[in-house]
């Protein structure tokens, strides 16, 4: 599996550059598919495989990000209005600038980098409630914020075409509107879906959620009961032997 994840986020990073980029809303599909992978691998190296990212590394993604939005970035984007929906939508028609997929796709790479390091180097502050709440609808304020930004963005063009009120009335009505609706997602969807999903894993598989440590050690319980049984039948050992037997052969190297 984690040797399929580097392929996985090689591809994705091959279909930035596939000319079906967008979808009517304008979401930029083929890019963001880029985001997930290394997202993914940025975990499986951190989390399972225990990969250490020291603080220093946090200097190279801070750069890739500085160099992104300050060289790139302005290039990419030099059409841009704050709050303007054809803005919005000119600007995202225009994909087949590499200059914008080079933004992404450093963007992405110092993010991640960034991430690893925080979650190899914890800071108080990030295990603050609130912000751990934050984590846990992270994936349920990924799915609203597109929407909500879409209309707040349109209504607020309506009420003011200042674009330093516009950029801060979107900012300060869609961040809330975004964090309520992804809490209303995440108590009504995503944590009945997930209770739903672990009873269908008990009910096909027989386990519950066991890792495969929980698994061996529930094969070697079982075969110990079962060896206690045979030596201890009639004629063989005792019941005190057939223990000792049991646990010198748990206790046995390989």
């Amino acid at each position: 599996m984690l040797l399929n994840a580097p392929l996985a986020l090689i591809l994705c990073f091959g279909l930035q550059f596939w000319p079906a980029h967008l979808v009517p809303l304008w979401v930029m599909t083929n890019m963001l598919l880029f985001s997930f992978a290394a997202g993914v691998l940025t975990y499986r190296l951190v989390e399972k495989v225990q990969f250490r990212v020291e603080r220093y590394w946090g200097i190279g993604g801070a750069m890739l990000l500085v160099f992104a939005h300050a060289v790139i970035g302005p290039r990419s984007f030099s059409g841009w209005h704050l709050g303007s929906i054809e803005a919005l939508r000119v600007n995202l028609g225009a994909m087949d600038n590499l200059g914008l997929l080079a933004q992404h796709s450093l963007e992405t790479t110092g993010a991640a980098v960034l991430v690893a390091v925080l979650a190899c180097n914890p800071i108080r502050l990030l295990q603050a409630a609130p912000l751990r709440m934050l984590g846990q609808i992270s994936y349920s304020v990924y799915v609203a914020h597109i929407p909500a930004l879409i209309l707040v963005a349109a209504a607020v063009s309506l009420v003011t075409s200042d674009p330093v009120i516009r950029l801060a009335l979107m900012v300060g009505i869609t961040v809330p509107l975004s964090v309520a609706v992804a809490t209303t997602v995440h108590l009504v969807v995503e944590k009945p879906g997930m209770g739903l999903g672990r009873k269908l894993q008990t009910a096909v598989l027989g386990l519950s959620s066991f890792s495969p440590r929980d698994v061996r050690q529930t094969v070697d319980t079982a075969e110990g009961r079962r060896d206690l049984q045979s030596y201890a039948g009639p004629g063989g050992y005792s019941a005190d032997d057939a223990s000792a037997k049991t646990a010198g052969r748990a206790t046995t190297p390989g």
